[in-house]
Protein backbone atom coordinates (compact mmCIF):
# COMPACT_ATOMS: atom_id res chain seq x y z
CA UNK A 1 0.00 0.00 0.00
CA UNK A 2 1.45 3.34 -0.74
CA UNK A 3 1.61 6.29 2.00
CA UNK A 4 -1.44 8.51 1.37
CA UNK A 5 -1.48 11.94 2.37
CA UNK A 6 -5.17 11.33 3.13
CA UNK A 7 -6.44 10.44 6.46
CA UNK A 8 -9.85 9.25 5.49
CA UNK A 9 -8.06 6.87 2.54
CA UNK A 10 -5.16 5.60 5.05
CA UNK A 11 -8.40 4.47 7.05
CA UNK A 12 -9.75 2.93 4.55
CA UNK A 13 -6.96 0.99 3.66
CA UNK A 14 -6.49 -0.09 7.19
CA UNK A 15 -9.68 -1.47 7.00
CA UNK A 16 -9.43 -3.11 3.48
CA UNK A 17 -9.68 -6.90 4.59
CA UNK A 18 -7.48 -7.18 1.11
CA UNK A 19 -4.34 -6.47 2.93
CA UNK A 20 -4.11 -9.15 5.32
CA UNK A 21 -2.76 -12.60 4.87
CA UNK A 22 -6.18 -14.05 5.96
CA UNK A 23 -8.67 -11.28 5.72
CA UNK A 24 -10.49 -10.68 9.50
CA UNK A 25 -13.89 -10.58 9.72
CA UNK A 26 -13.50 -7.35 11.95
CA UNK A 27 -11.24 -4.43 11.59
CA UNK A 28 -10.99 -1.03 13.67
CA UNK A 29 -8.68 1.79 13.44
CA UNK A 30 -8.28 3.67 16.91
CA UNK A 31 -6.30 7.32 16.59
CA UNK A 32 -4.18 7.67 19.94
CA UNK A 33 -5.08 11.22 21.77
CA UNK A 34 -2.74 11.37 24.86
CA UNK A 35 -3.47 8.23 27.17
CA UNK A 36 -6.50 6.66 24.98
CA UNK A 37 -7.58 5.67 22.09
CA UNK A 38 -10.34 7.11 19.74
CA UNK A 39 -11.57 4.94 16.93
CA UNK A 40 -11.79 6.22 13.80
CA UNK A 41 -12.98 3.97 11.64
CA UNK A 42 -14.54 0.05 11.34
CA UNK A 43 -15.38 -2.94 9.23
CA UNK A 44 -18.22 -3.90 9.38
CA UNK A 45 -19.64 -0.73 10.75
CA UNK A 46 -19.86 -0.75 14.37
CA UNK A 47 -23.24 0.98 14.99
CA UNK A 48 -24.03 -0.97 17.62
CA UNK A 49 -20.60 -0.19 19.90
CA UNK A 50 -21.70 1.63 22.85
CA UNK A 51 -20.10 4.96 23.49
CA UNK A 52 -17.70 3.64 26.23
CA UNK A 53 -16.04 1.22 23.75
CA UNK A 54 -15.34 3.98 20.98
CA UNK A 55 -12.75 4.76 23.20
CA UNK A 56 -10.08 2.85 24.98
CA UNK A 57 -7.61 4.07 27.68
CA UNK A 58 -4.17 3.30 27.89
CA UNK A 59 -3.52 -0.03 29.37
CA UNK A 60 -7.81 -1.51 28.66
CA UNK A 61 -8.59 -4.34 26.77
CA UNK A 62 -6.01 -5.83 24.54
CA UNK A 63 -5.50 -2.63 22.40
CA UNK A 64 -4.88 -0.32 25.38
CA UNK A 65 -2.35 -2.68 26.10
CA UNK A 66 -0.84 -2.26 22.85
CA UNK A 67 -1.13 1.28 23.14
CA UNK A 68 0.94 0.85 26.72
CA UNK A 69 3.31 -1.69 25.59
CA UNK A 70 4.47 -0.09 21.69
CA UNK A 71 4.03 -3.62 20.60
CA UNK A 72 1.42 -6.25 19.07
CA UNK A 73 -0.54 -8.07 21.54
CA UNK A 74 -2.06 -11.39 20.43
CA UNK A 75 -5.08 -13.16 21.39
CA UNK A 76 -6.19 -16.77 19.71
CA UNK A 77 -8.99 -16.97 21.97
CA UNK A 78 -10.51 -13.39 23.43
CA UNK A 79 -13.23 -15.16 25.32
CA UNK A 80 -10.49 -17.20 27.29
CA UNK A 81 -7.82 -14.52 27.58
CA UNK A 82 -8.40 -12.43 31.21
CA UNK A 83 -7.01 -9.09 29.06
CA UNK A 84 -9.43 -8.85 27.17
CA UNK A 85 -12.25 -7.11 29.02
CA UNK A 86 -14.25 -4.98 26.55
CA UNK A 87 -17.45 -7.09 25.47
CA UNK A 88 -18.53 -5.75 21.63
CA UNK A 89 -15.97 -8.31 19.81
CA UNK A 90 -17.51 -11.09 21.53
CA UNK A 91 -20.78 -9.97 21.53
CA UNK A 92 -20.12 -9.55 17.63
CA UNK A 93 -18.92 -13.43 17.31
CA UNK A 94 -15.12 -12.41 17.24
CA UNK A 95 -12.64 -15.29 18.72
CA UNK A 96 -9.24 -14.00 17.75
CA UNK A 97 -7.80 -11.04 18.11
CA UNK A 98 -4.49 -8.41 17.29
CA UNK A 99 -3.67 -5.25 18.40
CA UNK A 100 -1.21 -3.25 16.20
CA UNK A 101 0.32 -0.46 17.39
CA UNK A 102 0.83 2.16 14.55
CA UNK A 103 4.35 3.50 15.05
CA UNK A 104 5.16 7.22 13.70
CA UNK A 105 7.73 9.88 13.78
CA UNK A 106 6.49 10.79 17.76
CA UNK A 107 5.91 7.21 19.28
CA UNK A 108 2.47 5.04 18.58
CA UNK A 109 0.09 7.00 17.01
CA UNK A 110 -3.08 4.42 17.54
CA UNK A 111 -3.61 1.07 16.86
CA UNK A 112 -5.10 -1.24 14.41
CA UNK A 113 -7.26 -3.96 15.82
CA UNK A 114 -8.18 -7.04 13.91
CA UNK A 115 -10.17 -9.72 14.85
CA UNK A 116 -11.58 -13.12 13.61
CA UNK A 117 -14.67 -15.49 14.15
CA UNK A 118 -13.38 -18.22 13.52
CA UNK A 119 -10.00 -19.22 15.78
CA UNK A 120 -6.82 -18.36 14.29
CA UNK A 121 -3.40 -18.98 15.13
CA UNK A 122 -2.55 -15.35 15.13
CA UNK A 123 1.00 -15.17 16.16
CA UNK A 124 2.04 -17.56 13.19
CA UNK A 125 0.79 -15.17 10.81
CA UNK A 126 2.55 -12.20 12.56
CA UNK A 127 5.59 -11.63 10.09
CA UNK A 128 2.77 -10.84 7.43
CA UNK A 129 0.63 -8.52 9.61
CA UNK A 130 3.10 -6.30 10.74
CA UNK A 131 4.61 -5.79 7.32
CA UNK A 132 1.12 -4.73 6.37
CA UNK A 133 0.85 -2.50 9.22
CA UNK A 134 3.78 -1.13 8.96
CA UNK A 135 2.68 0.57 5.61
CA UNK A 136 -0.40 1.24 7.40
CA UNK A 137 1.46 3.50 10.07
CA UNK A 138 3.88 5.03 6.90
CA UNK A 139 0.33 6.40 5.35
CA UNK A 140 -1.10 7.66 8.65
CA UNK A 141 1.98 9.06 9.81
CA UNK A 142 2.09 11.21 6.57
CA UNK A 143 -1.33 11.57 6.77
CA UNK A 144 -1.42 12.82 10.16
CA UNK A 145 1.13 15.57 9.37
CA UNK A 146 -0.37 16.46 6.42
CA UNK A 147 -3.23 17.37 8.62
CA UNK A 148 -1.19 19.54 10.81
CA UNK A 149 0.48 21.06 7.99
CA UNK A 150 -3.29 22.11 6.60
CA UNK A 151 -4.04 22.91 10.05
CA UNK A 152 -1.08 25.14 10.98
CA UNK A 153 -1.86 27.09 6.99
CA UNK A 154 -5.65 27.63 8.14
CA UNK A 155 -4.05 29.11 11.40
CA UNK A 156 -1.89 31.29 9.09
CA UNK A 157 -4.13 32.33 6.87
CA UNK A 158 -6.30 33.56 9.56
CA UNK A 159 -3.38 35.21 11.47
CA UNK A 160 -2.87 36.87 8.03
CA UNK A 161 -6.39 38.09 7.35
CA UNK A 162 -6.29 39.00 11.32
CA UNK A 163 -3.70 41.20 10.21
CA UNK A 164 -4.87 42.46 7.03
CA UNK A 165 -7.99 44.00 9.02
CA UNK A 166 -6.40 45.38 11.55
CA UNK A 167 -3.68 47.13 9.00
CA UNK A 168 -6.73 48.39 6.88
CA UNK A 169 -7.94 49.72 10.00
CA UNK A 170 -5.02 51.44 10.68
CA UNK A 171 -4.75 52.62 7.70
CA UNK A 172 -7.81 54.25 8.17
CA UNK A 173 -6.53 56.05 11.07
CA UNK A 174 -3.45 57.15 9.71
CA UNK A 175 -5.49 58.57 6.26
CA UNK A 176 -8.14 60.21 8.80
CA UNK A 177 -4.59 61.42 11.17
CA UNK A 178 -2.98 62.95 7.69
CA UNK A 179 -6.55 64.54 6.53
CA UNK A 180 -6.89 66.03 9.86
CA UNK A 181 -3.03 67.76 9.71
CA UNK A 182 -3.53 68.84 5.88
CA UNK A 183 -7.12 70.71 7.01
CA UNK A 184 -8.02 71.24 10.37
CA UNK A 185 -3.66 72.16 11.16
CA UNK A 186 -2.96 74.25 8.21
CA UNK A 187 -5.86 76.37 8.64
CA UNK A 188 -4.82 78.04 12.30
CA UNK A 189 -1.84 77.62 11.30
CA UNK A 190 -2.41 80.15 8.22
CA UNK A 191 -4.21 82.58 10.26
CA UNK A 192 -1.25 82.48 12.95
CA UNK A 193 1.39 83.15 10.26
CA UNK A 194 -0.56 85.48 8.15
CA UNK A 195 -1.11 88.29 11.40
CA UNK A 196 2.59 87.87 12.47
CA UNK A 197 3.58 88.69 8.81
CA UNK A 198 1.43 91.42 9.06
CA UNK A 199 2.41 92.93 12.40
CA UNK A 200 5.94 92.43 11.22
CA UNK A 201 5.49 94.69 8.14
CA UNK A 202 3.47 97.32 9.25
CA UNK A 203 4.17 97.54 12.83
CA UNK A 204 7.28 96.06 13.98
CA UNK A 205 9.15 100.17 14.02
CA UNK A 206 6.24 100.95 17.06
CA UNK A 207 7.32 97.99 18.83
CA UNK A 208 10.68 97.87 20.92
CA UNK A 209 13.19 95.22 20.99
CA UNK A 210 11.74 92.49 23.17
CA UNK A 211 8.35 92.35 20.73
CA UNK A 212 10.25 92.53 17.48
CA UNK A 213 11.88 89.17 19.13
CA UNK A 214 8.75 87.91 19.28
CA UNK A 215 7.26 88.51 16.39
CA UNK A 216 10.33 86.78 14.97
CA UNK A 217 9.69 84.28 16.60
CA UNK A 218 6.18 83.48 15.83
CA UNK A 219 6.81 83.46 12.12
CA UNK A 220 10.20 81.24 12.24
CA UNK A 221 7.81 79.33 14.48
CA UNK A 222 5.10 78.97 12.13
CA UNK A 223 7.46 77.84 9.06
CA UNK A 224 8.73 75.26 11.16
CA UNK A 225 5.14 73.92 11.85
CA UNK A 226 4.28 74.46 8.40
CA UNK A 227 7.46 72.20 7.22
CA UNK A 228 6.90 69.95 9.97
CA UNK A 229 2.99 68.90 8.43
CA UNK A 230 4.64 68.31 5.37
CA UNK A 231 6.62 66.42 6.25
CA UNK A 232 4.17 64.20 8.20
CA UNK A 233 2.63 64.16 5.14
CA UNK A 234 4.61 63.15 3.04
CA UNK A 235 5.43 60.20 5.95
CA UNK A 236 1.91 58.89 5.65
CA UNK A 237 1.84 58.45 2.37
CA UNK A 238 4.64 56.01 2.21
CA UNK A 239 2.62 52.78 1.37
CA UNK A 240 -0.49 54.21 0.64
CA UNK A 241 0.29 54.33 -2.95
CA UNK A 242 1.32 51.76 -5.47
CA UNK A 243 4.96 51.00 -6.27
CA UNK A 244 5.74 51.79 -9.89
CA UNK A 245 8.85 49.10 -10.07
CA UNK A 246 11.32 49.15 -12.72
CA UNK A 247 14.89 49.41 -13.99
CA UNK A 248 16.87 52.93 -13.38
CA UNK A 249 19.76 54.21 -13.72
CA UNK A 250 20.95 55.49 -10.00
CA UNK A 251 23.64 58.13 -11.16
CA UNK A 252 20.33 59.77 -12.86
CA UNK A 253 18.47 59.78 -9.70
CA UNK A 254 21.49 60.98 -7.26
CA UNK A 255 21.96 63.75 -9.92
CA UNK A 256 18.59 64.68 -10.49
CA UNK A 257 18.61 64.64 -6.27
CA UNK A 258 21.73 66.55 -6.03
CA UNK A 259 19.90 69.42 -8.45
CA UNK A 260 16.64 69.79 -5.89
CA UNK A 261 19.46 70.87 -3.57
CA UNK A 262 21.53 73.43 -6.28
CA UNK A 263 20.98 76.20 -3.31
CA UNK A 264 21.72 74.50 -0.64
CA UNK A 265 25.20 73.39 -2.20
CA UNK A 266 25.93 76.57 -3.24
CA UNK A 267 25.41 78.03 -0.24
CA UNK A 268 27.73 76.14 1.72
CA UNK A 269 30.10 75.59 -0.93
CA UNK A 270 29.79 71.84 -0.59
CA UNK A 271 32.07 69.61 -2.60
CA UNK A 272 29.88 66.47 -4.00
CA UNK A 273 32.67 63.45 -4.94
CA UNK A 274 30.46 61.33 -7.57
CA UNK A 275 31.75 57.64 -9.14
CA UNK A 276 32.84 57.25 -12.67
CA UNK A 277 29.85 54.74 -13.65
CA UNK A 278 26.16 53.96 -12.14
CA UNK A 279 24.82 51.02 -12.10
CA UNK A 280 21.10 49.61 -12.75
CA UNK A 281 18.69 49.56 -9.54
CA UNK A 282 15.31 48.39 -9.62
CA UNK A 283 13.10 50.53 -7.76
CA UNK A 284 10.43 53.27 -7.59
CA UNK A 285 11.69 56.50 -8.99
CA UNK A 286 10.03 58.80 -6.53
CA UNK A 287 11.09 57.03 -3.20
CA UNK A 288 14.64 56.50 -4.88
CA UNK A 289 14.21 60.39 -5.01
CA UNK A 290 13.74 60.21 -1.52
CA UNK A 291 15.68 58.94 -0.26
CA UNK A 292 18.74 60.40 -1.69
CA UNK A 293 17.54 63.98 -1.41
CA UNK A 294 17.42 63.37 2.74
CA UNK A 295 20.71 61.71 2.88
CA UNK A 296 22.41 64.72 0.62
CA UNK A 297 20.11 67.29 2.71
CA UNK A 298 21.70 65.93 5.80
CA UNK A 299 24.66 65.98 5.16
CA UNK A 300 24.71 69.50 4.00
CA UNK A 301 22.60 70.57 6.94
CA UNK A 302 24.96 68.94 9.82
CA UNK A 303 28.40 70.07 8.22
CA UNK A 304 31.20 71.31 11.07
CA UNK A 305 31.40 74.98 11.62
CA UNK A 306 33.46 76.46 9.22
CA UNK A 307 34.54 73.29 7.45
CA UNK A 308 33.05 73.03 3.56
CA UNK A 309 30.85 70.20 3.31
CA UNK A 310 32.87 67.33 1.62
CA UNK A 311 30.04 64.47 -0.12
CA UNK A 312 31.21 61.23 -1.43
CA UNK A 313 29.31 58.92 -3.12
CA UNK A 314 30.49 55.62 -3.78
CA UNK A 315 28.49 52.02 -4.98
CA UNK A 316 29.41 48.38 -4.39
CA UNK A 317 27.26 44.76 -5.09
CA UNK A 318 27.22 42.35 -2.52
CA UNK A 319 24.93 38.84 -2.65
CA UNK A 320 23.42 40.62 -5.98
CA UNK A 321 22.28 43.54 -4.43
CA UNK A 322 23.41 47.55 -4.83
CA UNK A 323 24.54 49.29 -1.70
CA UNK A 324 25.09 53.13 -2.03
CA UNK A 325 27.21 54.77 0.20
CA UNK A 326 26.80 58.38 0.97
CA UNK A 327 29.88 60.00 3.24
CA UNK A 328 30.27 63.23 4.92
CA UNK A 329 33.05 65.28 6.92
CA UNK A 330 30.12 66.46 9.46
CA UNK A 331 29.69 66.30 13.08
CA UNK A 332 29.04 62.62 13.49
CA UNK A 333 26.44 60.70 15.12
CA UNK A 334 27.29 59.10 18.59
CA UNK A 335 27.16 55.77 18.92
CA UNK A 336 24.10 55.14 20.98
CA UNK A 337 21.95 57.58 18.46
CA UNK A 338 22.72 55.11 15.44
CA UNK A 339 19.84 53.33 15.24
CA UNK A 340 17.41 55.85 16.78
CA UNK A 341 18.03 58.26 14.57
CA UNK A 342 15.72 56.55 12.20
CA UNK A 343 13.24 56.69 13.98
CA UNK A 344 10.43 59.90 13.62
CA UNK A 345 10.90 62.90 15.66
CA UNK A 346 14.13 61.95 16.73
CA UNK A 347 16.64 64.68 16.73
CA UNK A 348 19.55 65.25 18.63
CA UNK A 349 20.13 68.87 18.23
CA UNK A 350 18.16 72.33 18.85
CA UNK A 351 16.64 73.70 15.67
CA UNK A 352 18.69 76.56 16.51
CA UNK A 353 21.68 74.73 16.06
CA UNK A 354 20.44 72.84 12.69
CA UNK A 355 16.99 73.10 11.80
CA UNK A 356 14.74 70.50 10.85
CA UNK A 357 11.49 67.99 11.64
CA UNK A 358 13.35 64.52 12.78
CA UNK A 359 11.53 63.25 10.03
CA UNK A 360 13.54 62.92 7.07
CA UNK A 361 15.74 60.09 7.92
CA UNK A 362 12.51 57.96 9.15
CA UNK A 363 11.01 58.42 5.56
CA UNK A 364 14.86 57.38 4.52
CA UNK A 365 13.99 54.10 6.92
CA UNK A 366 10.34 53.26 5.23
CA UNK A 367 10.95 54.24 1.69
CA UNK A 368 14.24 51.90 1.55
CA UNK A 369 12.19 48.89 3.55
CA UNK A 370 9.37 49.05 1.01
CA UNK A 371 11.37 48.54 -1.99
CA UNK A 372 13.45 45.59 -0.31
CA UNK A 373 16.25 46.91 1.04
CA UNK A 374 17.58 48.62 3.98
CA UNK A 375 19.53 51.50 5.68
CA UNK A 376 21.69 52.12 8.22
CA UNK A 377 25.07 54.61 9.20
CA UNK A 378 28.27 53.90 10.44
CA UNK A 379 29.59 57.25 11.92
CA UNK A 380 32.61 58.91 14.17
CA UNK A 381 31.73 62.16 16.55
CA UNK A 382 33.75 64.79 14.81
CA UNK A 383 34.78 62.95 11.87
CA UNK A 384 31.59 62.33 10.01
CA UNK A 385 29.12 59.92 8.98
CA UNK A 386 28.42 57.26 6.10
CA UNK A 387 24.89 56.36 5.17
CA UNK A 388 24.40 52.99 3.49
CA UNK A 389 21.28 52.10 1.75
CA UNK A 390 20.78 48.91 0.24
CA UNK A 391 18.44 48.20 -3.02
CA UNK A 392 17.88 45.35 -4.82
CA UNK A 393 19.44 45.59 -8.43
CA UNK A 394 16.81 43.63 -9.98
Amino acid sequence: MQASLSLEEVTEAALDRSVYPSPPDLAMLFLREDDRLVLQGARPELLTLCRKEVQVSMGECLCGLALEAGKPVYSPDIHEDPRSTLTACKEWGMRSFAAMPLWGGEGVLGVLGLAWAAAQDVEAQANFLETSVGEIAMGLNNALLYRELQQHARELDRRVRERTEQLQVANKELEAFAYSISHDLRAPLRAVSGFAQIIARRHKAALNEEGRHYVDNIVLASERMAHLIDDLLTYSRLGRQALKLRALDLGKVVKQAIDNLTDRVEATGAIINLPGDWPTVFGDQTLLQQICTNLLDNALTYHQPGVVPELRLTWSMEDGQIILAIADNGIGIPPEYQEKIFNVFQRLHSDEDYPGTGIGLAIVKKSAIMLGGQVWVESEVGKGSTFYIKLPKE
